[in-house]
């Protein structure tokens, strides 16, 4: 399956969410070939759920992933981390140890996008995957990351974190389908 693991439910300029919206993103992303997305909003759960829900009544040819990134702070600065499948919104900027055991909570599947390398490092064994390429953050980790045993168990993802339409599809993945069974990210 071709996928982009992160694709914004809204630009910056919007601020509140129209089913319009969502379907041109879910059509530019049909339009680019892509079988799977992962959408995400900043700290809120309702623009993906919306995609998720417009993708099942419609029939689209694409599956649709809803997420949150979710703002978090570790060592006083702020990081973001991806909810995946969960059905409420977590709480923002808190330390990312309690984001984690929230999304853990609601059985969801945590990425952690644009990585710092330290924070990682750190939170590793708490995290189900890693993105190792980003096209906003173009520094790629995939070498690094896929060579350091201790990050094994880790799915490895790309995306392009899509804020406009041109964006999606930017940077993908062909993963295999029961892989991301296996994952917990397809359910």
């Amino acid at each position: 399956m071709l996928c982009d693991f992160h694709i914004h439910a809204r630009p910056s300029s919007i601020y509140l969410i129209k089913e319009s919206w969502i379907k041109k993103i879910l059509d530019t992303a049909i339009k680019k070939k892509l079988d799977l997305i992962v959408i995400v909003d900043h700290n809120y759960l309702k623009a993906p759920l919306l995609a998720k829900e417009l993708q099942e009544k419609l029939n689209l040819p694409i599956k649709v992933i809803p997420g949150v990134e979710i703002s978090s702070i570790w060592k006083g600065k702020i990081h973001h981390i991806i909810a995946l499948n969960v059905k409420k919104n977590i709480l923002p900027y808190r330390n990312i140890k309690k984001i984690i055991k929230s999304i853990k909570k609601q059985d969801g599947s945590i990425i952690l996008p644009h990585p710092s390398l330290d924070l990682l490092y750190e939170i590793h064994e708490a995290i189900d995957g890693v993105e190792v390429y980003n096209a906003r953050h173009p520094v790629a980790y995939k070498e690094l990351i896929e060579n350091e045993k201790k990050f094994a168990h880790l799915m490895k993802t790309f995306g392009s974190d899509s804020h406009t339409l041109a964006e999606i599809g930017a940077v993908t993945r062909d993963i295999d389908p029961e892989y991301l069974k296996q994952k917990r990210i397809l359910i």
